[in-house]
Parts: C-alpha cells; sequence; structure tokens
C-alpha cells in the first residue's frame, strides 16, 4: 500500500487542523471494529464502547494517509501499546526477578550494533547523521529476517521520529521525540523457543546515542501503567541473551494490565500456539495515537490501543515471494483501556484498515496484487 513521504503527510495534517479548529476529525469508514477517539482537553483518552474502522477524511483516495502512528510527533495524540509474558508485571511497581539482565544484553558488541544484521543504529553517545530524503523505504529483506515482508515507512538510522534498530531478536522503528515505538517487527518460529528464564528488569537501549531521547523505568513507575513489550519476552526463549533484549525501552509502550495481561496476551499465546503446531509468524506491532494529553513520566504517551499484524506460514519458509492470497494474515486493534476484555478475536479487523489507521504500509514488499487480497479480508478463522 502507498505511503505519503512524512513531509507530505504532515502538510496534510497541518491543514485538516486549520480547517477543523476543533481538533482532527476520525470518520468511521464502515461498520467492522475499529477506533473512537475523544476529542483533545477531554482529560485523557476516552473509553469507546465500540470500535469502527477509522480514517483522516481526506478525500478521494485517502488511503493509507492517516498521520498518527505514521505521523511527525504532536503532543495532542493518544496511543496503542502491546503484552509479552507480563503476568508477573506489576503495574507502577519497580521489576524485581531472579534475573537482571547486563547493560549490553541482547546480541550487542561493545560499540553498540547489531552483530550479523545489514543495518544498525550507533551505540556511541555521537551525533545525529543526515536525515533521509523522502525516497520511500527500502526493501525489507536485506535489513533483517524480521523485515522479510517488507519495511512499514522509511525508518532509517539517524532518523529522530523514526530511528531504524536492527537487533538480531527483532527490528524497532523508534520515535526518539515522542521517547516510544512506533513499530516492532519480528519472526517467530521454533528456533526462537526454549527454556531461558524470563529477564523482568527494563533498561534504556545503548544502541541509541546518550543525547537520544528514550523512556526511562522511572516515567512507569507508579504510573498505574505496565511496561508493555511489542516483540513479547515470551517469543524470545531460545537463550537468557535473546530473552534480556526485549527488555529495553525500544520495545515498550505503556499499556494497561487489562490488555497488557488479558485480551493482547491471548494472541500472544495464540502465535506461540501456531508455532507448536509447526507453523512461522512475522509479526509486526505498535501503538496507534489520537488526540489524547494523558502522559507518564517525563513525557512518555500513553497509547490509546495497540495494532498487530500476523502473517501465518504453513511451515518454515517464509518471505514476501512466499505470501500467496491463501496465506492467513490477522490484523488487531485491542483498545487500552482498564476495562477490555474477551480475546483477541473480537478486535480482528482488515491490514488495510490498520493501514489507514496508522499510515504505514505493511506487506509492503508483498506483489500488489496479493496484497490487494490478503490485506482488504478481515480474518474469521479460529
Amino acid at each position: 500500500m502507498a505511503i505519503l513521504p512524512w513531509r507530505t503527510a504532515l502538510l496534510a495534517c497541518s491543514c485538516l487542523l486549520a480547517a477543523c479548529p476543533g481538533g482532527a476529525v476520525l470518520v468511521p469508514v464502515d461498520e467492522d471494529p475499529g477506533l473512537f477517539v475523544a476529542p483533545a482537553g477531554a482529560g485523557g483518552p476516552a473509553e469507546p464502547t465500540s470500535f469502527p474502522e477509522v480514517r483522516f477524511d481526506v478525500g478521494a483516495g485517502g488511503g493509507a494517509g492517516a498521520p498518527f502512528a505514521g505521523g511527525a510527533p504532536s503532543s495532542t495524540q493518544p496511543v496503542v501499546a502491546d503484552a509479552g509474558a507480563s503476568a508477573s508485571e506489576t503495574p507502577g511497581a519497580s521489576d524485581a526477578g531472579p534475573r537482571v539482565p547486563p547493560a549490553d544484553a541482547g546480541g550487542l558488541d561493545a560499540g553498540g550494533a547489531d552483530a550479523g544484521e545489514g543495518v544498525s543504529g550507533q551505540g556511541d553517545a555521537g551525533g545525529v547523521g543526515p536525515l533521509p530524503t523522502d525516497a520511500g523505504p527500502a526493501a525489507g529483506g536485506p535489513v533483517s529476517a524480521h523485515t522479510a515482508l517488507g519495511l512499514p515507512d522509511d525508518s532509517a538510522v539517524g532518523r529522530l521520529d523514526r530511528w531504524l534498530l536492527v537487533k538480531p531478536q527483532f527490528v524497532s522503528s523508534y520515535d526518539t521525540t515522542r521517547k516510544t515505538p512506533r513499530w516492532v517487527a519480528w519472526r517467530l518460529d521454533a528456533s526462537w523457543l526454549g527454556t531461558a528464564t524470563r529477564a523482568t528488569s527494563f533498561r534504556r537501549d545503548a544502541q541509541l546515542p546518550a543525547t537520544a531521547g528514550q523512556a526511562r523505568d522511572e516515567d512507569f513507575r507508579n504510573s498505574g501503567f505496565d511496561r508493555g513489550h511489542l516483540c513479547p519476552s515470551a517469543d524470545r526463549t531460545r537463550t537468557d541473551p535473546d530473552n534480556d533484549a526485549t527488555f529495553v525501552f525500544t520495545n515498550v509502550v505503556p499499556q494497561t494490565r487489562a490488555s497488557n495481561a488479558g485480551t493482547w496476551a491471548t494472541l500472544e499465546d495464540d502465535a506461540r500456539g501456531f508455532v507448536q503446531q509447526g507453523k512461522s509468524v512475522m509479526l509486526v506491532a505498535g501503538p496507534v495515537f489520537g488526540v489524547t494529553t494523558q502522559n507518564v513520566g517525563s513525557g512518555v504517551p500513553v497509547p490509546l490501543s495497540t495494532f498487530k499484524v500476523a502473517v501465518v506460514f504453513d511451515g518454515p519458509q517464509v518471505g514476501a515471494g512466499a505470501v500467496t492470497t491463501s496465506t492467513r494474515v490477522i490484523g488487531v486493534v485491542v483498545p487500552n483501556t482498564a476495562s477490555v476484555s474477551g480475546d483477541w478475536r473480537s478486535h480482528r479487523v482488515s491490514v488495510r484498515a490498520i493501514e489507514q489507521l496508522t499510515g504505514l504500509d505493511f506487506l509492503a514488499d508483498v506483489p500488489r496484487a496479493v496484497q490487494d487480497v490478503v490485506e482488504t479480508r478481515v480474518d474469521a478463522l479460529p
């Protein structure tokens, strides 16, 4: 799905806001589950009672023009989060557990660069390199096995609002201006699952320069929100360093306990269940921002909801060329509220709806004709 360059999306967003003094307006697309957002100044994110698919009303051919998760930073936007094997995590409490990861755990070498990966951020505290142009995202396969279906946007090393962090365990696009991930992508198959114990101590990501904006543990302490994994801890149990690597704030968003350990966790469990059946899964998850003023700590915004896209392959062979019109593709948007309940199946939407909501382009390296089939249908399998 084509994505507007970020500067163009920002200009479109500015024009919309100028035309609507009361703030941006989200318009229902159809009757499918989706998301409503309260206007600014409503005292934090409203707790929605229904979730129709939504987009910015940008006129004919608006497509994936929504500038929320995929657009420029704003101080008045709500969010989405994830959960992962976090039943032992207490909201607002400091983390305690049997194992504390080392400062540079997660497969990083002494300089902070990822071992064996194609593109990575710099681990030193140096300056920021030149920003990339709006040429669009590169192919995802050469970047990492975790982005074999394509990069969702034009994230790049040194880009402040979408800093590309390539790790052996996952790939993250991190917004240093907002201090939350834009998206995290990872591959899940039997090779990643083992008997490693779960680390519980979160830390700043040493792969970013020390001068870059990043959330801190204190931002979550006594906030009432979990530190919600995007790539779950339980998806990386092959070794202790693999598990440790998920406990960085470039893989975390503020999440309610009901979502993190409840509805969102049911999809995490079922994804690992697919692997137990001999399948492989390619996943992308991230926050959705809307109109809100609620932050935690030093200005880390609280998600309104979280999205996840899961592409399920019947065996070990994965990649853009392995996706066919019969491949199972799951799209989910889960409200980040205290009252969300039930499992993920009641929150399924089309992948195209998530693209409209976030401005991201999933399955970007898959042939367009195949995308148009698998991205426009809503998963209905058990």
